[in-house]
C-alpha cells in the first residue's frame, strides 16, 4: 500500500520516513515487481488510508475484496531485455462488450465487499499517522 502510494505521489509528507525509504530502496533493487493491478478503485481505497479515513487493516481487507489480479512491472534494462512476446490475441467488439459487462458486475460486487470490509475491520489496525510518526 505504502509503496504504491509513494510511486503515485501520495506520500510526499512522509517521503523521507525510514519505513518509506526502506520500501522504496527495496523496489529500486529489483529487476521486476509483481503487484496488484493499480486501478481507480485501488487508488480510492489507498487514498482513504493516506487521508486517515481508514486503518491499515481496513485498507488491506478492502484491497483484497476488490480482486484486482496482478500486474508485472519491469524496472531494469536487464529485465526488459529478457521479455519475450509469446502470443498475441485479438478480441472482437462483441467480446470486448461482453468482458466490459463482466468487469462491471465484478466491480459492483467488489464495491459491496469493500463496504463490508470497512465496517467489519472498523477500529482494527493503525492509521497512517500511527505508522509513520
Amino acid at each position: 500500500m505504502l509503496t504504491i502510494a509513494y510511486y503515485r505521489g501520495a506520500l510526499d509528507e512522509y517521503r523521507e520516513h525510514p519505513v518509506v525509504r526502506k520500501l522504496v530502496n527495496k523496489v529500486r533493487n529489483c529487476d521486476y515487481v509483481v503487484a496488484p493491478i493499480a486501478d481507480n478503485r485501488m487508488f480510492q481505497i489507498i487514498n482513504s488510508f493516506i487521508a486517515g479515513e481508514i486503518t491499515d487493516e481496513q485498507c488491506k481487507h478492502c484491497l483484497a475484496a476488490t480482486n484486482l489480479g496482478n500486474q508485472y512491472v519491469f524496472t531494469s534494462e536487464k529485465a526488459a531485455r529478457k521479455l519475450k512476446i509469446l502470443e498475441r490475441s485479438y478480441i472482437s467488439s462483441n467480446e470486448r462488450e461482453h468482458y466490459k459487462g463482466l468487469r462491471a458486475e465484478d466491480s459492483k460486487l467488489g464495491d459491496d465487499k469493500v463496504k463490508l470490509a470497512r465496517r467489519q475491520y472498523r477500529g482494527k489496525g493503525k492509521y497512517i499517522d500511527d505508522i509513520l510518526t
